[in-house]
């Protein structure tokens, strides 16, 4: 004897006998779009995790370069930082008054290698006015120049000028150390 297989839909008639195959391709038909819709919204699930990976993955590489940058670049900005704050510091300081001219003057005339020789030191008027009443070694006299700012020393000696002004001083500091990062 040989066994017939029915196939689902023919067995499906002979269980109900009321139902047509119209309703049976219908069901069919419902189960076959929702099994699709299934399928189509896992792949679209699945894509966009796929896509959400990606992403986050690419943030986090730029996330990570722009540390690596930043911690590169830290040792700069530290003395970039740092000078920007000496000059502001010194910038109040010089506006308030507050510091010993004389001892600058007296630190100038010192490292001129003048000796007792005759020499001219050009300050500030401001300057010029705080050191009216100081008396240094013969032969220097102190002269206001409208050119130079607080603090900024000039000194004409029959060897040279010896120029020591604070900007271009704190300036230099900052190119020494950014030079000594590498």
């Amino acid at each position: 004897m040989h066994s017939v297989r029915v196939h689902a839909p023919v067995e499906a008639l002979r269980q109900e006998p009321t139902r047509s195959l119209q309703n049976i391709a219908d069901e069919r038909l419902r189960q076959q779009l929702a099994e699709a819709y299934a399928a189509g919204k896992a792949d679209g699930l699945a894509a966009q995790q796929e896509a959400g990976r990606e992403a986050l993955e690419a943030a986090a590489a730029r996330l990570d370069a722009a540390r690596q940058e930043a911690e590169e670049n830290l040792p700069s900005h530290v003395v970039e930082l740092s000078v920007a704050i000496a000059s502001e510091l010194l910038a109040v300081e010089l506006h308030s008054g507050n510091y010993d001219m004389e001892k600058l003057v007296r630190g100038a005339l010192g490292s001129s290698g003048v000796g007792r020789g005759v020499c001219t030191v050009h300050v500030s008027r401001v300057d010029a006015e705080r050191l009216a009443e100081i008396s240094f070694r013969a032969g220097t006299t102190i002269e206001a120049d409208p050119s130079l700012t607080p603090g900024d020393i000039h000194i004409t000696t029959p060897r040279g000028l010896l120029v020591r002004e604070l900007e271009p001083a704190i300036d230099a500091i900052r190119e020494q150390l950014l030079e000594e990062l590498g």
